[in-house]
């Protein structure tokens, strides 16, 4: 979060139910204090914090369905908003600010099938509009915006197997872009 201090939301337990609790950690205590919990349950979703302060959480995985929905953690609050829903349910995307603001939503699974489909999220409007397709159906994959803005989309998972191909996003579109040496999916870059 802004101040320093880091927000963990939702996951499953050992007993692998997915939950919507939050607690924030304090680095200057060395302590988790619990916060208001998500309206929905999650996992495999993601958070991105926002050039506001406040977190962006998207999607996931909850029993037997995928999450369409967005919820918006307000820092400065302490609280959940519900904010917007996207087209598509899905699980194992990624959510990448932009340096407009804006954050790009990329892949995923929905179903047990990998998703070409992208949305963008308009952080002044609160909402979702379509983005252009990946060239490849993806997920467990990660992305990175690099320095120029565009985004990298590396790897991944395309229902059968993990893949080498990479693709970058330039603001309106996505091109093929140089292979990985060795095939990834579930990695971190």
């Amino acid at each position: 979060l802004p101040n320093g201090n880091v927000l963990a939301a939702g996951g499953i337990t050992p007993d692998g139910i997915a939950v919507g609790s939050a607690e924030i950690y304090y680095p200057a205590t060395r302590r988790w204090v619990p916060t208001l919990s998500m309206a929905q349950v999650r996992q495999l979703h993601t958070a991105t914090l926002m050039p506001d302060g406040n977190v962006l959480v998207t999607g996931g995985a909850a029993p037997s369905t995928y999450s369409a929905t967005a919820e918006l953690y307000i820092s400065s609050a302490a609280y959940w908003l519900t904010t917007g829903y996207m087209a598509n349910g899905r699980s194992q995307h990624t959510a990448t600010l932009l340096k407009t603001g804006n954050v790009l939503v990329a892949g995923g699974t929905n179903d047990l099938a990998a998703m070409r489909e992208t949305e963008i999220y308009n952080y002044l409007t609160r909402s979702f509009g379509a983005g252009p397709l990946l060239n490849i159906a993806r997920y467990a994959h990660t992305a990175n915006q690099l320095r120029d803005g565009n985004v990298i989309v590396i790897g991944g998972s395309n229902n059968f197997d993990s893949m080498k191909s990479c693709e970058i996003y330039n603001g309106t579109a996505w091109a093929p872009t140089a292979d990985l040496n060795l095939n990834r999916a579930n990695h971190r870059s």
